[in-house]
């Protein structure tokens, strides 16, 4: 007997890019992206689990955004690296500073920190 499991997919939906083009979302860039920000010590699982990682940021996205429309790369590459920061912080931060995500900011009597998208960054007096 076999079974079959379904599920949503983005593979009908547009993703719009910064120069205002679009392209059809693809399961292939995303897990290849992501597998590129993996951090060493997920080497010897990397295909395996970017391509999981990917499926997450697949359904993530199409519970929280109308897939009817298209969808934003910032919105995908915010949710790819909110997604890997919960899988392991330092390939969110490859991923974040591969995609512009990463900003570094200076405070007076510290070194140098690394801040996230705005809602990682603390408010300065």
């Amino acid at each position: 007997m076999f079974t079959t499991y379904e599920r949503p997919s983005l593979e009908d939906v547009m993703v719009r890019r910064s120069d205002a083009t679009h392209s059809p979302f693809s399961l292939g860039t995303l897990t290849v992206s992501i597998y590129a920000s993996l951090a060493p010590s997920h080497k010897k699982t990397a295909g395996t689990t970017s391509y999981e990682l990917a499926q997450t940021v697949e359904q993530h996205l199409i519970m929280q955004y109308d897939i009817s429309a298209a969808i934003t790369t910032t919105a995908v590459a915010d949710m790819t690296y909110r997604t890997l920061k919960r899988f392991d912080e330092i390939s969110a931060l490859q991923y974040g500073a591969s995609y512009g995500i990463i900003t570094s900011i200076r405070r007076r009597g510290r070194p140098s920190t690394t801040a996230t998208s705005g809602d990682d960054v603390p408010e300065l007096a």
